[in-house]
Parts: C-alpha cells; sequence; structure tokens
C-alpha cells in the first residue's frame, strides 16, 4: 500500500478520518503535528506564536521525516498548503504517496473551530469577524488542496468511517 496524506483546512476531519482509514487497512497513523511537536520539544502553538517561520520549518521537517523513513497514513496539519517548502515536498511524493483532500463546508469546519478556543490567527475584534476571517481563510485554502490532491473526497454528512472507506475504495485498499 502507498503513503496516504490527508489534507485539507483546519478541522476537516483528518486525524478522525486517518485512525479510521488505519484501522481499515491496517496501516500505522501519523499525525503530523504529533511529529512536529515530538522533534521540536514544544507544542505547535508555542512554536507557531514564537514565529510562523520557525514553526514551517519544524512542519517541513517533520514531513521530510515521515516520507523519508515512516509508512501509513499521516494526518497534515490544516495549514499546510501554506507553507511552501512543506507543500514542494508533497508535490515530489505525489507519484509514490496518495494526497487526499477532505473537503468539508465552510459551516461545519467553523462549527467544530468555534467550540474550542480560536487560534491566534482566527482572532478578531468580534465573534462575527472571526468567522468571515475564517471563512476566506477556509475558501481560499480548500482550492489549493484540491488542486494538491489526487482525489478529493467530500465529508459532508458522513461519519468518519465513511470517509476513511471512501477514500480505500478510491485508492483500491482492501480492508485489512
Amino acid at each position: 500500500m502507498e503513503d496516504i496524506i490527508l489534507t485539507g483546512p483546519k478541522h476537516s476531519g483528518k486525524t478522525t478520518v486517518g485512525k479510521e482509514l488505519a484501522a481499515l487497512t491496517d496501516a500505522p497513523f501519523f499525525d503530523l503535528d504529533d511529529l512536529v511537536e515530538t522533534a521540536a520539544k514544544k507544542s505547535v502553538r508555542e512554536l507557531y506564536g514564537e514565529s510562523p517561520a520557525l514553526f514551517c520549518r519544524h512542519e517541513s521537517g517533520a514531513l521530510l521525516a515521515f516520507l523519508e523513513t515512516q509508512h501509513g497514513v499521516l494526518a497534515a496539519g490544516g495549514g499546510i498548503i501554506d507553507n511552501a517548502a512543506a507543500v514542494n515536498l508533497l508535490r515530489r511524493a505525489s507519484g509514490a504517496t496518495a494526497i487526499i483532500c477532505i473537503d468539508v463546508p465552510v459551516q461545519c469546519a467553523w462549527h467544530r473551530i468555534a467550540s474550542r478556543t480560536l487560534p491566534v490567527f482566527l482572532q478578531a475584534a468580534s465573534l462575527e469577524e472571526s468567522r468571515e476571517k475564517h471563512r476566506v481563510l477556509h475558501e481560499n485554502r480548500m482550492e489549493r488542496y484540491r488542486r494538491l490532491a489526487r482525489f478529493t473526497v467530500s465529508g459532508k454528512n458522513k461519519t468518519a468511517r465513511e470517509i476513511a472507506q471512501a477514500i480505500a475504495d478510491l485508492l483500491h485498499i482492501k480492508s485489512g
């Protein structure tokens, strides 16, 4: 089985779907944010708070390490599409790696985000301004994720298990 990298905007379900897909295919699961935190010995929020460029370097390094040494299902971070070095790595790997975009409606992603502490980059003077900031970011990223991916799978009104099964079917992977 080829490696599978799940992409999509923040809170599109990459980690949850990734775990389901790994279970379906008997493949190991990795979360890129966890790999970054392990290597950096700092949280993703700490790294980003220190410097977005510093975070991007760690993210690219963790992605490269995965591509060179690990095999399985990887859930990428929601903002990886804004990391030029990481996107270049994904493009170079796309022949041997299935890059899948999980597409969820902006309202669904917002509902998931708004139920937690808003990340710094979405904070604004009002909740409505934060929602609009998220909408613009989500739509912009979705378009670029679709162009990068081999396949785009809709997550609208589907469980993580259903999305994982749809991905396995697209890639002609027999369930383990």
